[in-house]
């Protein structure tokens, strides 16, 4: 009997390993099965934070590319107002020719008739001077 109670203890022994087993197994399956639902759950948080960030960039590169668009055409302005700085700068110098050529014309058609009515003047006074040398023997004359 010893050795019938010893299998039995033997056996009772194996079915509490092979139950502790089981029940080792069947929680390792549990917590392996809750691990990828996490896992799964983390994927699907990556693919949409994936298409954000795909999203995101997009819009800045669209964002990036307006901004050159616009900065190429403030360029353009820029150019174009320097082009008509210039313009207008080469306008003033040809004004400033023109009146420079003005203003000497002018001065020598003045001096120029200063001289003629300098000569009428001259003329006048001759004239006023025979006039009054011619009254002034008309006046002896009648005496």
């Amino acid at each position: 009997m010893p050795i019938e109670h010893s299998l039995l203890i033997i056996a009772a022994a194996v079915v509490i390993a092979v139950c502790a087993v089981i029940i080792t197994l069947r929680m390792l399956v549990l917590r392996l099965s809750v691990i990828m639902r996490r896992t799964t759950e983390m994927q699907r948080d990556l693919n949409r934070l994936a298409t954000e960030c795909s999203t995101l960039i997009e819009t800045t590169d669209y964002t990036v590319k307006e901004i050159g668009k616009t900065v190429s055409a403030v360029n353009h302005v820029a150019e174009a107002a320097k082009t008509i700085g210039q313009s207008m700068e080469q306008t003033a110098v040809s004004v400033r020719k023109v009146s420079d050529k003005f203003a000497k014309r002018a001065t020598m058609y003045v001096e120029k008739e200063n001289k003629q009515l300098d000569d009428v003047m001259q003329w006048a006074e001759l004239a006023m001077s025979a006039w009054q040398l011619w009254q002034d023997g008309r006046t002896k004359s009648e005496k």
